[in-house]
């Protein structure tokens, strides 16, 4: 967090190690925390006010009487986000203000909007600004953040011999998740080599997270690294091994070995005759070898098992006359 800032956490998991770590260690006890569960309590909005020091430009009675409401227009404000915009209105100018990454999107509102656009990605926490426009990566400093052991440890995160029960598991995917928005921004930037080692940071402390493993394969496909596509395959077998399957194919076909594309994707539509990018896929393979007869048996098994599908049957049924057009004029309009 920033220094002196106001960090608004979600729940029991972010909330209470800080808490330990600032009254029984004396870490980080600049930094004022605010549970927005607890939030939605007169009593803890009064703490908020007396002990933590934090204008909010309510009286007792006034604090009393706040309650969830509703606008005509359907917006919805519970307790804790008229506390979010009372802290942000009255203190942001001399205090930063900063959301966990723990706090999902929906509670990261501000008079009644979605605020993503006015924060900027710090590791694991967001930094909110009126000055921003769009949602942001501060790329040096979420490096060093990950990269500093100081700062962020692992710890038991990625020891496969501690029991994590699913809330764990939610908490895990929050910090997988800030990893990766950092890759994503990293990728943006250009900057592959960070992002890379990003990811590589994710899937340490969730094996399974199917957005790091996808994000390496399209990386790998890019660079058409066949083999770091297959490795993913061998070493993460609990990921979706179809998606994987397909960017395989999708980076042979960009070091041209069509030949070992195609089959991979014909035996991905042989197995999920209804999965759509796998045809896409062999449709520009098919097409970039010129192969009209197998682009018309692959469009015909996909009517088959898609007959739903009229704008797939109409490009068959067209395809069709113009090959039969094109072999009565002897191949001359092909």
């Amino acid at each position: 967090a920033d220094e002196n800032a106001v960090l608004f956490t979600n729940g029991d998991n972010d909330t209470f190690p800080p808490w330990c770590l600032q009254e029984a260690y004396g870490v980080r006890k600049d930094v004022r925390i605010v549970n927005l569960s607890l939030a939605n309590g007169h009593w803890y909005i009064k703490q908020i006010r007396d002990y933590m020091g934090l204008e909010l430009g309510w009286t007792d009675e006034q604090i009393e009487r706040l309650r969830p409401f509703r606008f005509p227009d359907g917006r919805t404000f519970q307790v804790q986000d008229q506390v979010i915009d009372a802290i942000i209105d009255h203190n942001a100018d001399r205090v930063p203000i900063n959301f966990s990454v723990t706090v999902g999107g929906s509670a990261r509102k501000y008079h009644g909007v979605q605020i993503d656009s006015m924060l900027t990605l710090s590791g694991m926490m967001f930094r909110f600004s009126h000055n921003t426009r769009t949602l942001s990566l501060a790329k040096e400093e979420s490096i060093a953040f990950f990269s500093d052991p100081q700062k962020f440890r692992y710890a038991s995160f990625i020891n496969p011999s501690v029991y994590k029960n699913e809330t764990t598991r939610r908490v895990l995917g929050n910090v997988a998740n800030s990893l990766l928005m950092t890759a994503e921004g990293l990728r943006t930037a250009g900057r592959i080599d960070d992002m890379a080692a990003i990811l590589k940071l994710a899937l340490d402390i969730m094996p399974a997270s199917s957005r790091a493993i996808n994000s390496l394969a399209s990386w790998y496909t890019e660079r058409g690294e066949v083999d770091s596509i297959l490795a993913l395959l061998e070493r993460y077998p609990e990921a979706d091994q179809r998606e994987i399957r397909l960017y395989l194919a999708k980076a042979y076909r960009r070091i041209n070995k069509p030949e070992e594309a195609g089959p991979i994707l014909d035996e991905l539509l042989r197995e999920s005759p209804r999965y759509r990018p796998a045809l896409d896929e062999i449709m520009r393979l098919l097409i970039e070898v010129n192969n009209a007869e197998a682009v018309v048996a692959v469009l015909q098994r996909w009517v088959h098992y898609n007959p739903e599908d009229l704008e797939i049957k109409q490009a068959l049924g067209e395809l069709v006359r113009q090959l039969e057009k094109a072999a009565d004029s002897g191949g001359n309009d092909s």
